[in-house]
């Protein structure tokens, strides 16, 4: 079972961030039953999972109560920075939460070509 704090905190920051379990389960890249248990307490997180998730979020991995892990983000952002997210549209908060899945080598390459479709959508109308 895992802890209380982790539970409330896999369900606190994914709908700050205004995912459906479904959704975040694609991203995570396993079924939505099993994130369901991740945030039931049923089924433990792997720490890997907990790390695609801090990056989606834009937190650090801390945040959800496990402090012995390493920080992936500014350690100095105030809470109120760290959920900016929940600020963009849906179409915004996917696409961001796609990018920061990204390895980083891939990272440039596939902005350059995000870049490059919305310049010649623009040019078409």
């Amino acid at each position: 079972m895992l802890n209380d704090e982790l539970r409330k905190k896999l369900r606190e920051f994914r709908k700050i961030s205004g995912f459906t379990q479904q959704e975040i389960a694609e991203k995570l890249g396993i079924d939505r039953s099993t994130y369901a248990y991740y945030e039931s307490g049923r089924t433990q997180i792997p720490t890997l999972k907990l790390f695609d998730l801090a990056l989606i979020y834009n937190i650090d991995v801390s945040d959800f109560g496990e402090t012995d892990m390493i920080a992936l983000n500014d350690p100095n952002k105030t809470k109120n920075e760290k959920s900016e997210m929940g600020k963009l549209t849906r179409d915004e908060r996917e696409i961001v939460a796609l990018y920061r899945l990204l390895a980083s080598d891939s990272k440039q390459y596939e902005l350059k070509q995000f870049l490059k479709e919305l310049n010649e959508r623009d040019k078409k109308q």
